[in-house]
């Protein structure tokens, strides 16, 4: 009888491990999860806190995210990078409120994607891809209840590990990812990492964590919610123009008495961007193809010192350029990965003959 029974404990036992979630699928089908919804409001908190040695620095954005598809689509961000996206399925207006402009074009299909400039903590979490190509382990560690409001959620805590990271200079990553069991909507998100880098004085540790502070979904949702009305005073541009600096064509903010007579690029980076590092290489053949002529490129990451100066340059996002003429003038200002032949106009301005080829 003893006999029995021990049989039936692990019979159980082994039914239990049975059933418990493949943490690789889980993760995956959470990713995905709220497009399987006609309608969602997800609002959400992130904190990224960045350390070098004993200073520390911590940007906060608050990001609210509403789509009843197909195309229909409001996010809004507060914080560093704030602004609004509206599409109604047919157009699509951005605003950056740094600027305090906006432009109308044609509805992108996923228009969710243009969240990510507003926000550029989003670049920090690695995505499905990259955990399926390069995750060094992935785990079930745990179950956790999240109290959100009045609303709990009990959650399954899926934990990725990576050696690196490719395309960033991020090492030793953990990123705990809580995924509500009923809806399987990822719920929060926490990564640690580490970089080090020779344009660093010190390893630099970087803290990120995004919380839904509050969800709804399949819930009626007002048309009104998908009509853009300009702020007060915002003015409409061409995409190009769109996120001009009033700096251009003033004396930079910027202490260039090491440079005097150079044409100098600011570049506002940080190491969990992905664009940033797609930028890095056009930057590196810009700088060699004008050494000559006097080209300085300058990278400002987001320490105590270079949040500092991206305020005097209201910067909203990363990567963002600021490009100096010879006389210290601000002659651009540019935010996003704007490619090679975009970059080498600009310099044209500076007075720095466009070369034959350009950088992939």
């Amino acid at each position: 009888m003893h006999s029995f029974r021990c049989w039936l404990f692990f019979v159980a036992l082994g039914g239990a491990y049975a059933q418990a979630p493949d943490p690789r699928k889980l993760y995956e089908a959470a990713s995905q999860a709220l497009q399987h919804y006609k309608t969602y409001r997800v609002d959400s908190l992130t904190d990224v806190e960045t350390m070098i040695g004993e200073q520390s620095n911590v940007v906060e954005t608050e990001s609210s995210v509403v789509s009843a598809g197909p195309g229909r689509v409001r996010i809004e961000t507060k914080g560093p990078a704030g602004g609004i996206l509206v599409s109604d399925g047919e157009s699509l207006w951005i605003y950056f409120a740094g600027a305090n402009r906006y432009t109308k074009r044609s509805a992108a299909a996923a228009p969710e994607v243009l969240l990510r400039p507003f926000n550029p903590a989003l670049n920090g979490f690695p995505n499905v891809e990259a955990v399926t190509q390069n995750a060094s382990s992935i785990k079930l560690a745990q179950e956790e209840i999240l109290s959100i409001g009045q609303d709990k959620y009990n959650c399954d805590v899926v934990q990725i590990q990576f050696d690196t990271l490719p395309g960033t200079e991020m090492t030793n990553i953990v990123q705990n990812v809580w995924i509500d069991k009923t809806r399987s909507v990822i719920m929060k998100q926490e990564l640690t990492a580490l970089v080090k880098s020779p344009k660093l004085r010190a390893p630099l540790v970087i803290k990120q964590s995004t919380s839904v502070t509050f969800l709804q979904v399949d819930a009626a949702t007002s048309d009104s919610l998908f009509i853009f009305t300009p702020p007060k005073g915002a003015l409409e541009t061409d995409d190009m123009a769109l996120t001009r600096s009033p700096l251009v064509g003033r004396p930079a903010p910027f202490d260039l008495a090491r440079w005097q007579g150079k044409t100098v690029i600011l570049n506002f980076t940080a190491a969990w961007c992905i664009p940033c590092r797609r930028q890095a290489p056009i930057l590196s053949k810009a700088a060699e193809d004008f050494k000559d002529k006097g080209l300085v490129v300058i990278d400002i990451p987001p320490d105590v010192e270079g949040l500092k100066t991206a305020g005097k340059f209201a910067v909203s996002g990363f990567p963002s350029l600021a490009v100096i003429d010879p006389s210290g003038k601000v002659i651009a200002f540019e935010v996003g990965d704007r490619g090679a032949e975009l970059l080498y106009e600009t310099l044209a301005q500076a007075g720095l003959s466009k070369v034959a080829t350009l950088a992939k």
